[in-house]
């Protein structure tokens, strides 16, 4: 069966979500990241909780289940009262997230070709035989580069961002899923960013949907 929905993956720093952006543009199909996580949040009747990602809902989000809740998004620090206090409090924010984007995702990938980044996406469609799951990295030292020009910052603080958002991404993958996060072979392809260059990538990858 050909490959029509692409799940991404892609180590901070590496181009991954420009790689996205233009491949979707490209093939004309629609590109699901953040949405995922506004999704979520509306589902699971959050309040509105911004910019968030994997590595914020690991330490932060569980806060939650204990009482004392505190979301990072877009610089803020957000205070929540008790929803549900009947809820399991055993259960954490980041497994509900994960749940919940899961329905979100399944459900999107059923009206038809589209690309999916992070979210433990690979995972998630792990069973369907339509889906290409793509891992992409780059030299950490471009990657690091990236991070200095995207957010304007020192190459120290930029070398720590890169490694501090990859580990928490390790983290949220491990939890969710008990699988471990990058390794090669857990995709059907990973493409190295800094030897193809982002284009190339593209490249790449819309040869691999259109054959």
């Amino acid at each position: 069966m050909a490959k029509k929905i692409i799940t991404i993956a892609r180590q901070t720093g590496s181009g991954g979500h420009e790689i996205a952006e233009r491949l979707a543009e490209r093939l004309n199909i629609p590109l699901h990241d953040k949405n995922l996580v506004e999704e979520a949040v509306k589902e699971l009747e959050f309040e509105d909780i911004g910019d968030v990602d994997e590595k914020y809902l690991v330490d932060h989000l569980a806060k939650f289940a204990k009482g004392y809740h505190a979301i990072f998004g877009k610089g803020k620090l957000y205070h929540m009262m008790d929803m549900d206090k009947d809820a399991d409090k055993d259960t954490s924010i980041s497994v509900q997230m994960y749940d919940a984007q899961t329905r979100i995702i399944q459900k999107l990938v059923e009206n038809g070709p589209c690309i999916v980044v992070g979210r433990c996406g690979d995972y998630i469609l792990k069973d369907r035989d339509d889906v290409l799951s793509v891992f992409i990295c780059a030299e950490e030292e471009e990657r690091v580069q990236r991070m200095m020009d995207r957010r304007e910052i020192t190459h120290e603080r930029a070398v720590n961002a890169v490694e501090l958002t990859d580990k928490e991404r390790g983290k949220y993958y491990k939890l969710c899923t008990g699988q471990k996060w990058g390794v090669p072979e857990t995709y059907d392809i990973t493409l190295n960013s800094t030897a193809l260059g982002i284009e190339g990538v593209v490249e790449v990858l819309a040869t691999l949907y259109n054959a």
